[in-house]
């Protein structure tokens, strides 16, 4: 993709129809669920848009922001009326402080130029993905386990074997615990907490819980089946200052961002941290078995 080719900031009006959703992190999960996947599987049917997604984010007010691209950017005042019929009574009821819409400017040296528009489409698949688990997802400790499984297929998606995602979770784990200023005594805590998640992580990955069935045929439809992986190859084939590694670190993160309804950067911590574990455990476990 040339670099003039890639346009950075959509205003209103244009393709991008972008929307601020201010309310509390609880009713977000809900509002997600019972509303905007609904209209959004809607719209996509309809042709109307073809993508979407959402992230969590704080101004510092709480708000979700979903954008939708327009595939006829005539139907702007159809999506706008869409919204509203929606959402109005929850702003009504005030469960929704107030709803807005702004201009989207694309993250660009983030993601990379040439990057930019496969992530928005990877951005899509991730919003189906985690709003389809957030409506199966029977408690907070299904959550994580959601998590561990899910972050094992994005890397998965993306072409890494073991060794590989082993490097990469203990990088990043790494850098999350530098900057919450990790000290001898959070590296206990960390150690004592793994030793009663360290069964759950490896069930979430291996798919050895029969709880996580449901879980599972989510992750299955959006990361293993369809188009995902043609969008993986299509990023992955394009030349860019962006690496996989620095890619993957974004697109993660915003998959946590998406999972975990408060807190969101410690749990993506944790998850690095116990998916390194995972990995550093499943490899030595390999080499028992060769050398055996």
């Amino acid at each position: 993709m040339k670099k003039e080719t890639v346009q950075r900031i959509f205003t209103v009006g244009s393709e991008w129809a972008y929307f601020k959703i201010y309310t509390g992190a609880y009713m977000a999960d809900g509002l997600l669920v019972r509303e905007i996947m609904p209209l959004a599987a809607r719209l996509m049917r309809e042709s109307t848009v073809d993508c979407w997604f959402f992230i969590r984010y704080a101004d510092p007010e709480r708000h979700l922001r979903v954008r939708f691209h327009l595939a006829d950017r005539d139907k702007l005042g159809y999506v706008i009326s869409s919204v509203y019929e929606r959402l109005d009574r929850y702003v009504q009821d005030r469960s929704v402080q107030k709803i807005q819409m702004d201009t989207y400017v694309r993250e660009i040296e983030r993601y990379g130029r040439e990057h930019m528009e496969c992530a928005e489409r990877l951005f899509c698949t991730d919003s189906r993905c985690v709003t389809g688990l957030l409506k199966v997802l029977p408690n907070e400790r299904m959550r994580s386990m959601a998590a561990f499984r899910l972050g094992d297929a994005i890397l998965t998606a993306f072409g890494m074997d073991m060794m590989a995602k082993r490097d990469f979770t203990g990088a990043c784990a790494e850098a999350f615990k530098r900057e919450f200023g990790f000290t001898g005594a959070n590296a206990k805590v960390f150690n004592r907490e793994y030793r009663v998640w360290q069964k759950p992580v490896r069930d979430a990955v291996e798919c050895a819980d029969a709880g996580m069935a449901e879980i599972d045929k989510v992750i299955e439809k959006h990361y293993r089946c369809g188009g995902t992986g043609r969008i993986v190859s299509e990023l992955l084939s394009k030349r860019c200052n962006v690496t996989r590694e620095e890619f993957l670190r974004s697109y993660l993160h915003m998959t946590m961002n998406r999972l975990f309804n408060s807190d969101n950067r410690r749990h993506e911590m944790v998850v690095y941290e116990y998916l390194h574990r995972y990995y550093k455990s499943a490899i030595a476990r390999g080499a028992s078995c060769e050398e055996g």
